[in-house]
């Protein structure tokens, strides 16, 4: 009996069987390369190459199954879950329009822009100050010198029992007009006695440099002949006189020109001065040579001209003066 009953399952079996053959496995899905990336943004740098490899193989080949139980089936792509394009590890940076360095610097226009009509304002330029007012001042004698050194012809028979000579001027006075901005209105007046030239004074010779002394017999000689007719002739001419004609200025100091007059003969001359002007004092110095002969008359000249004077005669100022 139960080997009838499996007979009649075994033949039921055999009927049902459809006999159609099973259709072909389907053909594994084309895995594509995705495409390559598109063109740099249009803020990127022009003509930045990229490197990229070849694009690797869509699939591999499906592999032999153990035994030849799926010889049949594909199975997926080994790089399936990969990115089948890989950028190369020294692969080029392109700048993004995100990152700051990835646009030129561009100029703001708002920047350059001129006003609507075209012109550009103009800065603000502050006024110069005025220049200072001149100012007179007063010179003070007690507190300068007017000096004129007198030099022996060393080339004589009798130079050795002669000498050279200072002569200061006493009781003397002179105005100064200043103004350190503006030269043109600088002015000197300066006006000595000629009866009031003192003649080699101890001091002054030691001020100067002149060796020895000389008695008070000598200097009263020494100024007589000085105030002769030969020489300066005081009664006919009793003032030394210096007139400003102009000032300007000179690396040394300023140039200072006028006229100086001695002996009643007036010449044009320049002395370099250097000065320092306060609104409160007033000085200057300098000197200057000058020839007696220039002046109208010869040097000086005694026993029949073995004892003389040379013609040249040296003028040194250092003068300080108060506001009037």
């Amino acid at each position: 009996m139960r080997n009838i009953m499996i007979g009649l399952l075994l033949a039921m079996a055999a009927c049902s069987a459809d006999p159609t053959p099973a259709p072909p496995p389907p053909e594994p899905a084309r895995v594509e390369a995705p495409e390559p990336p598109g063109p740099a943004p249009a803020t990127a740098p022009a003509e930045v190459p990229v490197a990229t490899e070849p694009v690797e193989a869509a699939a591999e080949a499906p592999a032999e199954a153990e035994g030849g139980a799926a010889a049949d089936t594909p199975q997926a792509p080994a790089a399936a879950d990969e990115p089948a394009t890989r950028a190369p590890a020294e692969a080029a940076r392109i700048p993004s329009a995100a990152t700051p360095e990835a646009a030129p610097e561009v100029a703001d226009p708002a920047q350059d822009a001129t006003p609507d009509d075209g012109v550009a304002e103009a800065p603000d330029v502050e006024a110069a100050p005025a220049p200072a007012a001149p100012i007179t001042y007063t010179l003070q004698p007690s507190q300068s010198t007017l000096l004129i050194q007198v030099f022996k012809d060393p080339d004589t028979a009798a130079a050795g029992l002669s000498h050279d000579h200072v002569i200061s001027a006493a009781g003397w006075s002179g105005t100064v007009t200043w103004s350190p901005d503006d030269l043109s209105a600088c002015a000197v007046d300066i006006r000595v006695p000629v009866a009031k030239l003192v003649v080699d004074s101890p001091s002054l010779r030691r001020a100067v440099g002149l060796e020895g002394e000389l008695s008070d017999g000598q200097r009263d000689d020494v100024r007589d002949n000085m105030l002769a007719k030969s020489q300066l002739w005081a009664d006919q001419h009793p003032e030394i006189r210096f007139v400003s004609t102009g000032c300007a200025p000179d690396p040394k100091g300023v140039k200072v020109s006028g006229t100086l007059t001695i002996r009643g003969q007036g010449k044009p001359v320049t002395v370099t001065m250097k000065v320092d002007a306060t609104p409160d004092s007033f000085s200057a110095s300098g000197g200057l040579n000058i020839k007696a002969s220039d002046f109208g008359f010869e040097p000086f000249t005694a026993m029949l001209g073995a004892l003389r004077n040379l013609d040249r005669m040296k003028l040194s100022v250092s003068a300080k003066g108060t506001p009037r």
